[in-house]
């Protein structure tokens, strides 16, 4: 493990910038994390959406956002190429720039380390949002860190919106059905949606919450953590569509990279 994962990590690493930070100013996101544990800081749909395939991907292991680079090379790099730090708005002091993600990533027997600057591709335009680009690309390619541009463009609407609706039911106590019960009504709905491969996933759910005296939407419910879960699999770019029959997979393909 490299020296920047050795830094505090999962639920004990706290972001350089929070949704406290600005105020009621902007977008600002706040999110549970599955492979953290903890709640994640966001600044714009584009973050939260890589956010949600990163945390969704087995292979990673650690995410952080809003992560302060050190502000002495950062302020080197920026004299290097002529550009500008970034300043306090109210001193006018030098400020820390900060990466959207930096993701921790199993490969073989270890871990590699990862960052992704989030971005609108609407945004990239401006001269500005560029040069403090390079001063982070510059930053971590000095370390021999990978360093990617992110925008909505490489996020499939159908992807994102599929793990935004699943994210919340990962937990076995999302359901809100007794834990002893589970393993059999994910097998019961699973047999109940390949004998009737014809009917929408919402009619199947409703009739089983009927015939088994489930809450309504109980077995919505539980097909979407059987999804989140990765104890069903199916084509997470294909929008998944309760008013429509789903399609269950038999293969072991990953779903989503």
């Amino acid at each position: 493990m490299d020296k920047w994962n050795s830094e505090l990590c999962g639920a004990d690493y706290r972001p350089a910038l929070t949704v406290r930070s600005f105020g009621s100013r902007g977008k600002s996101i706040r999110i549970a994390g599955h492979t953290t544990g903890r709640v994640h800081h966001f600044f714009s749909m584009v973050e939260e959406s890589a956010f949600l395939l990163y945390d969704w991907l087995p292979d990673v292991s650690d995410i952080r956002e809003q992560y302060a680079l050190e502000l002495d090379v950062t302020q080197a790099i920026a004299f290097e190429l002529g550009i500008a730090h970034i300043t306090d708005r109210k001193s006018g002091k030098p400020h820390p720039v900060t990466t959207d993600l930096v993701l921790s990533r199993r490969v073989g027997s270890g871990e590699v380390t990862q960052v992704r600057s989030c971005k609108r591709s609407g945004d990239l335009g401006g001269s500005r949002t560029l040069q403090k680009l390079e001063i982070e690309r510059q930053y971590w390619l000095r370390r021999g860190i990978e360093w990617k541009l992110v925008t909505e463009r490489d996020l499939p609407d159908p992807l994102i919106r599929n793990l935004r609706w699943l994210h919340p039911f990962v937990q076995p106590s999302s359901v809100g059905i007794a834990s002893e019960h589970l393993a059999y009504l994910i097998k019961n709905l699973h047999r109940r949606i390949q004998d009737q491969r014809e009917k929408s996933l919402a009619y199947i759910c409703t009739e089983c919450d009927r015939s088994l005296g489930t809450e309504p939407g109980g077995h919505l419910a539980l097909a979407r953590h059987a999804v989140a879960s990765r104890q069903w699999r199916v084509d997470l770019h294909a929008e998944i569509d309760p008013s429509r029959p789903l399609l269950l997979r038999d293969d072991t393909s990953t779903e989503a990279s």
